[in-house]
């Protein structure tokens, strides 16, 4: 069950699966694009960057990230017993138990901050987060941040089978609910998205749409019509049926009807 910290959410953690997770970054297109910007700072710099990311779960895009070459990198978690229980397990690395609206000194003014999946559980928007964001980096410091998309299948899904028509006083965006009711996180268009980092005072220089397999399960769910998650070679692959295939043909070229997640590359303008 996911607590509130600073309005966000605090998730728990299995380290047992964590091995899993990191073999399966090899087919994560938002941590793919992370390297490459990490890479970009590190020629512009002349030396290693700063990397913080910002909200790590159970660690695995800090370990992926070290074992492909990035050498001076760092988690924050708002959950104290996964960052315990990877201190156990994976020593080498550094992920430490913190709130990213508060961080400490030593982890401020990094040249690159990473948040995958984190701002879009705040109750009172993405704003305050990405403001914190913005503070916290580095000056022409560079942020990969990831947010679901409200997608144009989300929006007619909404409409036509859950007629939601959410308290707009309440909730700044389209948002959803555990099965108790309780806010679990919001999704947004891409202009909403990009409008939350404009006013944070970023600049974005890429956008890019992700997860088009989860976005495909997400519209043809049912009884697995298009096809499944399965583990191969101790990696999570989505394994297309022949409908699936053709299905998935179509969709990816329509990624603002589909995709799960939506991506931006931003740099810090002073």
């Amino acid at each position: 069950m996911a607590k509130k910290l600073n309005n966000g959410k605090v998730f728990s953690w299995n380290i047992n699966n964590v091995n899993n997770f990191i073999k399966e970054t090899d087919n994560d297109k938002a941590v793919q694009i992370s390297l490459q910007e990490i890479q970009k700072q590190e020629k512009l710099l002349g030396h290693a960057p700063k990397v913080l990311e910002a909200g790590c779960g159970n660690g695995r895009v800090v370990v992926w990230l070290g074992m492909h070459g990035v050498k001076n990198i760092c988690g924050i978690e708002a959950n104290k017993e996964i960052t315990q229980d990877f201190k156990i397990k994976f020593p080498q690395f550094d992920v430490r138990y913190g709130d990213i609206m508060s961080l400490p000194k030593d982890l401020k003014n990094h040249d690159v901050v990473l948040s995958y999946g984190v701002i879009e559980h705040f109750l009172d928007g993405p704003h305050r987060p990405l403001n914190q964001m913005y503070k916290d980096l580095a000056d022409s410091g560079v942020a990969v941040v990831t947010i679901p998309f409200l997608s144009v299948f989300r929006k007619i899904k909404y409409l036509i089978y859950e007629g939601r028509k959410w308290d707009k006083n309440k909730y700044l965006y389209c948002p959803e609910f555990y099965e108790n009711g309780e806010f679990y996180m919001y999704l947004l268009t891409k202009k909403q998205f990009q409008n939350e980092l404009k006013n944070a005072g970023f600049k974005i220089v890429k956008f890019a749409y992700t997860a088009p397999e989860c976005g495909v399960l997400e519209a043809l769910n049912h009884k697995n019509i298009p096809g499944k998650f399965i583990w191969r070679d101790d990696k999570r692959h989505f394994h297309f049926t022949f409908v699936g295939r053709i299905l998935y043909f179509i969709m990816k070229n329509m990624p603002w009807c589909f995709s799960h997640i939506q991506l931006c590359v931003c740099k810090k303008v002073i």
